[in-house]
């Protein structure tokens, strides 16, 4: 028997207790790649920013409107090349209300001029813009809602009360992902004609293009300047920090998905720390016989820790293989088609992957510390007289 096969050798003596053990890190590995495929999903729109996109909020707060009127004012600031604006509508499909996808309201004239990864059929794109009572979604969401071109899709609103009915205009599908994948976009005017007089006019923020992306952030200083001793005060920034400040609004979600990483870390070191020392104890004879012939305590340490890093990257690569398929084809794809407006994208990171097994690996080094250290200092003569009791 080669000295580098011992730690295997000895992980598949008890293979029930190993077998538990590697599922254990296995079950964290993927609890841990579902968190990191949800962080990653609300990081997407940031990742897939544009940098000559440029967006444009009230001041004080994303969550307040803007006056529509505005818009005009922007498009004449030089070095805007387009801008268009939207506002939150976020219907549900009434015969599945527990299905939740993004629909914006959005001045349909204008809007693919600034959103230009979207690839629609020019003839859709005509139909749409000639009828404010049409509306044009995502393939996958088309599907996900069981409709077609020509369809009547019925939305219950949430934000603006009421049962909203659209012509199905047309579907779209995109050059590069981003969370505009799955989303939904009706007429601006349609929901404003619908509203009392105090509440028209108003628009949730505008996006801007302009004509030449490294002079991005000083045509946004110049929009905010022709606003700044107005009431309503904009606050002008790239399309990345736009995405930013939503996911700022979850940001007590990341910090508890940080945390729960954390503690995802200490099961792992416990689980396998725990394993290694049952089985060091066990092997108290095999110690003294090794010692006896010779073998240092570093030796007999390094045989440990290596014992205790195997059996970690086992399970952790157990987990990161088993989390391909349960999160791309399975939890994902449930996900994607239920929960797309606030995971707009659901897939296993795979750099995330690596990193779990290579993390699970050093965590059982670092678990069998204690084992090994014990195992290391002990007398050869104390370590049979043990045995033999």
């Amino acid at each position: 028997m080669r000295l580098a096969t011992l730690p295997l050798r000895n992980l598949v003596r008890h293979p029930g207790r190993t077998l538990l053990t590697a599922v254990a890190v296995a079950a964290t590995v993927i609890a841990f790649l579902v968190i990191r495929a949800a962080v990653r999903s609300f990081e997407l729109g940031g990742k897939q920013a544009q940098a000559d996109r440029l967006g444009v909020r009230h001041r004080l707060s994303f969550t307040l409107s803007l006056p529509e009127r505005y818009i005009e004012e922007i498009r004449r600031v030089p070095g805007v090349s387009a801008a268009s604006y939207a506002l939150w509508f976020n219907g549900l499909d009434p015969r599945d209300p527990a299905h939740v996808f993004t629909s914006f309201a959005v001045d349909a004239a204008s809007w693919l001029s600034v959103i230009d990864e979207l690839v629609i059929e020019p003839a859709a794109v005509d139909r749409w813009v000639a009828d404010r009572n049409s509306v044009i979604l995502g393939a996958p969401l088309a599907a996900r809602l069981g409709v077609k071109v020509g369809d009547v899709l019925t939305l219950k609103g949430t934000v603006y009360p009421g049962d909203w009915r659209f012509t199905v205009a047309g579907t779209f599908t995109e050059t590069r992902p981003s969370p505009s994948a799955r989303h939904l976009y009706i007429h601006w005017r349609r929901i404003d004609d619908a509203l009392p007089e105090f509440r028209k006019g108003n628009i949730g923020w505008a996006l801007v293009r302009v004509a030449d992306a490294a002079r991005a952030a000083e045509v946004g200083r110049a929009i905010d300047a022709v606003f700044a001793g107005r009431d309503v005060r904009t606050l002008t920034m790239s399309e990345r920090a736009v995405y930013g400040t939503y996911v700022g609004l979850l940001s007590s979600v990341l910090s508890v998905l940080d945390l729960v990483t954390g503690v995802l870390a200490a099961v792992i070191l416990l689980v396998i720390g725990g394993a290694v020392a049952t089985s060091v104890r066990e092997r108290t004879s095999e110690t003294a016989v090794l010692r006896a012939l010779g073998f240092s305590p570093g030796t007999i340490a390094g045989l440990v820790l290596a014992e205790g890093a195997l059996l970690g990257a086992l399970g952790g690569l157990a987990g990161a293989l088993i989390s391909l398929p349960l999160i791309d084809l399975g939890l994902g794809a449930w996900i994607e088609d239920n929960l797309s407006g606030l995971f707009p994208s659901f897939a296993t990171d795979g750099r995330a992957a690596v990193i779990a097994v290579v993390v699970a690996a050093l965590a059982g080094g670092l678990a069998a510390l204690a084992p090994a250290r014990s195992a290391a200092r002990l007398p050869a003569a104390e370590a049979l007289r043990l045995a033999g009791e």
